[in-house]
């Protein structure tokens, strides 16, 4: 796992290293792009105002106004070469009658100044514009004194004039423009295929390297399993060498138990007799009463324990404990007595009904 996941870094790394000088040199390629695009935006900028302000006023005329020039019966001058260049413009013969025969649809007639193709005026045709735009009267305050609306419309063939002097500027570095995008898009498509490579071997890589955590975590968690076992083995050995040690005092208890168990009822027999009668006397004529109560039980070959005490027949250590830190003597007698009042509490007869 760690020579797979060494080999495949390795190979990240070179397509790394590859993909980096590829997207410096498409980095570079988009700045130059960029570049291109905000000179041709700037050169543009110095016409598009003028051009937006024609057609604004162009948005201004209306039918009565171009009705109004078409029934000029003898127009200016001025007017007539207003018209002359935009019938070139629009691709039709010079005159009045040309004129009037394009304002016979007024709506028409504007539509097609308002969508006029600005960007595929040709040299020729600006050429022959070059030459109204020369004029000095081709002013549009010259222009306004005759008509309006022929205020208008020169304006407008002058912005569409400056429109084509900026476009034969800007059509070089358009040129260029579309170039340098063209080699942006493969610089870029080319990139996007390395990165593509690039990603999936680092997810590969990833993959790997959680695995190998996961592995690892795994192992740790062995080895802690068995150091835990080899401690748990350890301690179980200690104490089966323990509890050997203990087999002794076992069967010393075992053997102790079953003394208990044979003298039992002769044991409960005397603590009976003891809780009873024995409360109202001293301890040395309980002393004297219990060993009589013991010949007549060895006469009667009833077996009971030699050293009888009723504290460790019937005594609870930890009752007897709680009495003493409270205040009760720690004297045999005083114990009995307090064994002997909680009796009844502690072990209530049943009498039957």
């Amino acid at each position: 796992m760690v020579v797979n996941l060494e080999k495949e870094q390795e190979a990240a790394g070179e397509i790394e290293k590859v993909t980096a000088v590829e997207e410096a040199a498409a980095n570079k390629i988009y700045v130059e792009v960029s570049e291109i695009k905000a000179d041709c935006e700037a050169v543009l900028a110095e016409a598009m105002p003028g051009l937006h302000k024609a057609l604004k006023a162009l948005d201004t005329l209306n039918k009565q106004d171009i009705s109004e020039m078409k029934n000029y019966g003898s127009p200016p001058a001025d007017l007539v070469m207003v018209f002359d260049a935009i019938c070139i413009l629009l691709g039709k013969k010079t005159g009045w009658a040309e004129a009037k025969q394009l304002m016979n649809n007024p709506a028409a007639f504007l539509d097609s100044l308002r969508n006029y193709d600005k960007d595929n005026i040709s040299s020729k045709l600006h050429k022959k514009i070059k030459e109204y735009i020369k004029k000095e009267e081709f002013t549009p305050e010259i222009i306004g004194k005759k008509s309006e609306a022929g205020r208008s419309l020169c304006s407008f063939v002058i912005a569409l004039d400056k429109y084509a002097d900026v476009k034969k500027v800007v059509e070089p570095k358009e040129a260029k423009l579309k170039q340098a995008e063209a080699d942006l898009k493969v610089a870029n498509d080319d990139l996007s295929g390395k990165r593509a490579r690039l990603k999936a071997v680092r997810n590969k890589i990833q993959m790997l390297q959680d695995n190998y955590k996961a592995q690892q975590q795994m192992l740790e968690e062995l080895n802690a399993k068995k150091e835990l076992t080899e401690l748990q083995l350890h301690r179980a050995g200690k104490l089966v060498n323990g509890l050997k040690e203990e087999s002794i005092r076992w069967a010393s208890a075992v053997e102790d138990l079953n003394k208990q168990l044979r003298n039992l009822t002769g044991n409960m027999l005397l603590s009976a007799g003891y809780i009873s009668y024995v409360g109202c006397f001293t301890q040395s004529f309980r002393e004297v009463l219990v060993k009589k109560w013991m010949q007549k039980m060895t006469a009667n070959n009833i077996p009971y324990t030699s050293n009888f005490d009723i504290e460790s027949l019937l005594g609870d250590p930890v009752v007897i404990r709680d009495w003493l830190i409270k205040g009760l003597p720690a004297d045999n007698l005083s114990k009995a007595n307090g064994i002997i009042v909680t009796s009844a509490k502690r072990w209530p007869l049943i009498i039957d009904p």
